[in-house]
Formats: structure tokens, C-alpha cells, sequence
């Protein structure tokens, strides 16, 4: 029998992996994890958001306001769960050269050309706030590789070949994202399992021989301000052996995380907790008095991300369709 189920569990035929995930998810459903507040809230750009402000793409100058009034509220971090990658339609030279192209317009309208560039405004403000970039990946070969700004210290062997690797990003602008504390990716490709239910969230990947965090590992470190990543190998942790060396843990500032060998952390959720989502029209708006404002984001990790229906990534869970 001992030897049966060490056959199987080398071989790890489907069926096997797919009643493990069945029985991992209904232990979450049954007993999903109890909530307790962490020092961690989500801003989200929400139907009444866009209802109250306007369509998506924003102007960046409205991204702007909203990074500085959560770096003026005493955020620790600032992620932003989108990705800067094209210039700002709205910028005034690029207004300009619209209004131009106007048959009946009048003017050069050299006045609004010589404003200031959006994109340049965004940018100030991430070099001047806690702010962390998010970047795509993608296993389309291109030459674009995102900026590292966190070092790595492997414990043991290079854990490399067995975490995820892609051939190529969607990086921000350099005008915004020079003056970014952290980047890290948002990508979720090829982490939710065959029927589409995500239970793991990927922590490291990597583009040939260089190792990349992900959004949350980088808003982790930045909070801290902490310098490199140390990621733990089969080999250097003293726990087991093998032939290829995978991860066993890495560890930001001083919070040291368990992960698979590919670098992923198992999910235990809790029920959806409305608590954790402030919608960003009440930031905006000035809603919030500087005092909650304080309460809600002081010394907080706070990701940027968008909820609204046709701009949300649609993902389930075990406690979630």
C-alpha cells in the first residue's frame, strides 16, 4: 500500500490532482478562514466610480490626485493593480494635435500644447509617494524586460527552472515608472488550475536568468522598506533533497513566506469582507475627512485596482464563482 501511494503520488495522474483540488476547495468552504483586519486595503474604480467621474482610461493627472492623497493619509505602499503602458490620450499636446486636425478649429492652440504632460505628472507622483508599478507577462518573445528595482539572495541552489517562466512583459512607461519605489507583476497566466479556480497566488517568475516578484511581494517590501528578497531552495533550507531545486519559502522585510516549489503561496480566503474595498470616488470626491482618511489607509499596504464590470479581471476561488 505504502509503495502504491508513493507511485501515485510521483506520477500525480489527474484524476488524483483533481479530487485534491475538490476536497481543498469544500475544506475552505466549509471552514473558511476567520477574518481579522490587516493593514491592507484595496481602492477600488468601481461602477459608481466611473458613474460619478467619468469613463476609463482616466486622465492620469486624476491618478495623480489619488496616489498623493493615500501618500498624504500615511499609506505605507501604494500598488497600482494596473498597468501604465501607453500614453495618455488626454495629455494636452496630444489634445491639441486632436483639436487641430478639426476642420473649423481655430488656432494652434499652442497654449494647451505647452501644458504639462500627464504622463510626467503621474510620474512626479510616483517618485515622490510609496508608489509599487505593475507590469504584465507574457510568453510572446519580445526584447522588453521590466526594471529591476529589488535585488534577490538565493538560500541554496537556484530555485530558477522550477518557478514559472515567460519571454517577455508589458511594462509601464519609463516616465512613470523611473521614479517608482517597487514594480512587480500582476499576471495570472497559467496559475489558475484546469478548471479556471485560482487557489494559489504565483509570488515569483521569471524572463530567462531574471527572477521577477510579483505586485504583492513588491508592495510587501516597499511598506518595509525593505532591500533584497531572500528566496529559500530545497537545497539551502535543510528540510529536504532532490534532484531539481524548487522554493521553499521567501522572505520580505520580516515576514518570511511559505510557497510551493514554484514559488506560489496556497490561499486560505475568508468570506468576501466589504470592509477591505473603499471605492475611489470617495477619495476623490474629498468623501473622507482627513481624519478618516488616516484611519482607513495610515501605514497600510493599499492596491489601486479596477471593479468595474468590462475592466475587472474575472477570476473564481473556492469560496467564490
Amino acid at each position: 500500500l505504502t509503495l502504491l501511494l508513493l507511485i501515485v503520488h510521483s506520477l500525480r495522474p489527474a484524476i488524483i490532482t483533481q479530487l485534491g483540488d475538490l476536497i481543498f476547495d469544500d475544506y475552505q468552504r466549509a471552514h473558511p478562514r476567520t477574518y481579522q483586519d490587516v493593514p491592507v486595503r484595496v481602492v477600488d474604480i468601481d461602477d459608481e466610480t466611473l458613474a460619478r467621474l467619468g469613463q476609463w482610461p482616466w486622465p492620469r493627472t486624476d491618478m495623480a490626485r489619488l496616489i498623493r492623497s493615500l501618500a498624504k493619509a500615511g499609506a505605507a505602499s501604494i500598488a497600482m493593480d494596473i498597468v501604465f503602458s501607453e500614453p495618455d490620450r488626454t495629455s494636452p499636446a496630444r489634445a491639441a494635435a486632436i483639436l487641430r486636425q478639426n476642420p473649423k478649429a481655430k488656432g494652434d492652440y499652442a497654449d494647451i500644447a505647452a501644458l504639462e504632460d500627464h504622463d510626467v505628472i503621474l510620474g512626479q507622483a510616483m517618485a515622490e509617494t510609496p508608489s509599487v508599478t505593475g507590469y504584465f507577462l507574457q510568453h510572446e518573445p519580445n526584447n522588453v524586460r521590466p526594471p529591476q528595482k529589488a535585488g534577490f539572495a538565493i538560500s541554496g541552489d537556484s530555485p530558477l527552472s522550477a518557478i514559472p517562466g515567460f519571454q517577455g512583459a508589458i511594462i509601464p512607461l519609463a516616465v512613470i515608472d523611473k521614479g517608482a519605489a517597487g514594480t512587480g507583476f500582476v499576471s495570472l497566466v497559467g496559475n489558475a488550475d484546469s478548471d479556471g479556480i485560482v487557489r494559489t497566488a504565483p509570488l515569483l517568475a521569471h524572463i530567462g536568468n531574471e527572477m521577477l516578484p510579483s505586485l504583492a511581494v513588491e508592495a510587501l517590501r516597499v511598506a518595509q522598506g525593505a532591500g533584497a528578497i531572500i528566496v529559500k531552495s530545497t537545497t539551502g533550507s535543510g528540510e529536504i533533497g532532490g534532484n531539481d531545486p524548487g522554493v521553499v519559502a521567501i522572505k520580505v522585510g520580516n515576514f518570511e513566506i511559505p510557497t510551493s516549489p514554484r514559488g506560489e503561496m496556497w490561499m486560505y480566503y475568508t468570506a468576501p469582507q466589504p470592509q477591505r474595498t473603499v471605492p475611489a470616488w470617495k477619495i476623490l470626491t474629498g468623501a473622507l475627512s482627513d481624519a478618516q482618511m488616516k484611519q482607513l489607509f495610515g501605514g497600510r499596504i493599499v492596491f489601486i485596482g479596477t471593479g468595474a464590470a468590462g475592466l475587472r479581471d474575472i477570476v473564481s476561488t473556492p469560496v467564490s464563482p
